[in-house]
């Protein structure tokens, strides 16, 4: 119906318009005022008004002892898949899981059964036969990085930092020189560990690091004088007073079975310190 004409044919389509029963088009502002109120009414559940899921951020709150329980995501758009997200939500109670409300930020969201709604539904029935768990009912883990060819991880310690020169040549020079990298802040030295193999021998004798060692048994002796004339012994002497191995034999020294392995034990040399002489 036109708007323009005279006065009488405005009051003549007036007239048919109201006798025809003709639905009056609403303006932008009433268009929106009703959208408010029935989305008001979406949230007012068996009486009771509940706060509105997408005006609750994301800090924490004083979660009231309510029956139901608010399903929210986001939604990709069936046709154009890169248009903005579509914001869902879904009021079911929490006991028998019975759907109260629902709404989408779409053209349809206001009739309650877009299918971004039922797309809601059918992930959180997925999810419940799958067993998953929610990403705040998991324990904490690290953040899967993106697929980045030939980076690898590794400790810190082993990672190479290197100076970045943006329009240079492609050569690498270190951040920090080997010689400083391979420095040893305590110098190789035995002083300390003789002293303290040193305490240790003295404080337990027989502990096992010693068992390699070749020690010197040193016994006290007492020297005694030469009573044997070395002269007797000598070639010339011999071979005039002896005239056989029977007379040579008869007249060489006697010593003790004590003096025989103290004179032993001070000449012969044992394997171990053999090995050590090569």
């Amino acid at each position: 119906m036109t708007k323009d004409g005279t006065k009488s044919e405005l009051a003549a389509l007036c007239y048919s318009a109201s006798v025809l029963k003709i639905t009056v088009i609403p303006s932008s502002f009433e268009i929106i005022k009703n959208n408010k109120l029935d989305y008001q009414n979406l949230l007012k559940i068996k009486g009771q008004a509940l706060p509105d899921p997408l005006q609750i951020n994301d800090n924490w709150l004083d979660e009231k002892k309510i029956n139901d329980c608010f399903l929210k995501a986001n939604c990709v758009p069936s046709q154009k898949i890169k248009e903005e997200e579509h914001d869902v939500w879904v009021c079911v109670e929490k006991a028998t899981g019975e759907i109260g409300s629902s709404y989408c930020t779409c053209t349809a969201g206001l009739g309650r059964t877009c299918n971004h709604v039922a797309g809601l539904l059918f992930r959180v029935e997925a999810t419940n036969k799958l067993g998953a768990s929610a990403c705040t009912s998991l324990p904490c883990t690290w953040k899967v990085p993106s697929r980045i060819k030939g980076v690898k991880p590794t400790k810190i310690k082993d990672l190479r930092i290197i100076k970045s020169r943006h329009g240079q040549s492609d050569s690498k020079r270190p951040l920090v020189c080997q010689s400083k990298l391979q420095y040893q802040p305590i110098p190789e030295s035995r002083d300390n560990l003789d002293t303290f193999s040193a305490v240790l021998k003295k404080s337990i004798p027989n502990a096992c690091i010693f068992k390699g060692f070749v020690t010197e048994n040193v016994e006290e002796t007492v020297t005694k004088p030469v009573s044997e004339d070395i002269t007797a012994y000598t070639i010339q002497d011999i071979k005039t007073k002896c005239d056989n191995q029977t007379d040579f034999l008869s007249n060489m020294p006697k010593y003790t079975e004590s003096e025989i392995q103290k004179v032993m034990r001070c000449t012969v040399v044992s394997p171990a310190m053999k090995n050590g002489m090569k």
